[in-house]
């Protein structure tokens, strides 16, 4: 992994820590610029909100970084989370 890719990991992931979601079984690489998040999110404990949308604006924050080329997402919500629409 190159220094920019070791900056952008660090700086995506302190992106993540800011949402009111645990995020402590997701894992981020960085290779070129391309980012891989995979693993699974939960919310805070007593936060209620909708993971998918939660998942959604974070892909839309992480694209933002500069930096950035692509972001591959493999990131789960737990169907005992999940929100029926």
């Amino acid at each position: 992994m190159t220094l920019e890719d070791t900056r952008l990991r660090r700086r995506l992931q302190r992106e993540i820590s800011k949402r009111h979601i645990d995020a402590t079984r997701i894992t981020v690489d960085v290779t070129h610029g391309v980012c891989d998040l995979k693993g699974e999110i939960r919310p805070l404990r007593g936060i209620r909100l909708c993971l998918e949308d939660e998942l959604e604006t974070i892909e839309m924050l992480l694209r933002r970084v500069p930096g950035v080329r692509d972001i591959k997402m493999d990131v789960k919500v737990p169907i005992s989370l999940r929100t029926r629409k």
